[in-house]
């Protein structure tokens, strides 16, 4: 889990970037780091392999705002480039988290694709502008994540502690049931495939502990017979 500072109990405030030029996400995570309070962190990423990686990264780093580029598929690390703009990696989190704040930074804030789901962020700002009214646009962020982390806390710190158990292997049935009444809650989709291939790697694991167990089975009855003749 995320280690930064903490807001009512154990939820960290987190703003996540994700930008595919490691110049632009760095000098944006820079000038975010100088104007935030101590109690919050700036994560920054690359951008993922598949847009269904988020949820649970968004989860795992306690991620209360993301800050996205739309053109995510210009640069990347070692010739690898994202199959994905920044408006379809919001129709993806939309699905999973539809009440969650997305900011789209860009230096293409015209463009149509992204204009079309002008509805479904808070905000799409040209990346100029930002600089230039750097001062009024972060204490929105932080607003909108406060409020969204506020309002979710209770749920989405015991989505975070399920989440966790879930992984390990440690759920209970009633843990099983009370996450997936969250993952109703909020709209969820990541929750079911995290279950379903840890079922599977569980059921493929126990299907290779039982063919051990019977060539163990038929290696102590191959002894015994040696050692009646």
């Amino acid at each position: 889990m995320a280690t930064s500072k903490k807001i009512k109990g154990n939820f960290n405030l987190t703003i996540g970037i994700i930008d595919d030029r490691d110049d632009q996400r760095e000098t944006l995570k820079t000038n975010l780091e100088l104007s935030i309070p101590k109690n919050w962190e700036v994560i920054d990423t690359q951008p993922l392999q598949s847009v269904r990686d988020y949820p649970c990264w968004i989860t795992e780093n306690d991620v209360a705002l993301i800050l996205l580029d739309e053109r995510l598929n210009e640069q990347g690390r070692k010739g690898r480039y994202a199959s994905y703009k920044g408006h379809e990696l919001v129709d993806f989190i939309r699905k999973s988290f539809p009440t969650f704040p997305i900011f789209v930074i860009t230096a293409y804030p015209k463009d149509p694709d992204l204009i079309e789901r002008f509805k479904d962020v808070e905000e799409i700002i040209d990346r100029t502008e930002f600089y230039k009214k750097k001062d009024g646009y972060v204490p929105r962020f932080l607003r909108a994540a406060q409020k969204f982390v506020e309002a979710h806390h209770a749920e989405l710190e015991k989505l975070s502690e399920l989440a966790e158990k879930i992984a390990k292997g440690n759920a209970s049935k009633n843990e099983l049931s009370d996450m997936k009444a969250i993952q109703g809650k909020f709209g969820l989709i990541f929750v079911p495939e995290i279950v379903e291939e840890r079922e599977s790697w569980i059921s493929k694991f126990n299907e290779k502990i039982s063919g051990l167990e019977k060539l163990e089975t038929e290696i102590e009855k191959y002894l015994k017979t040696k050692k009646s003749k």
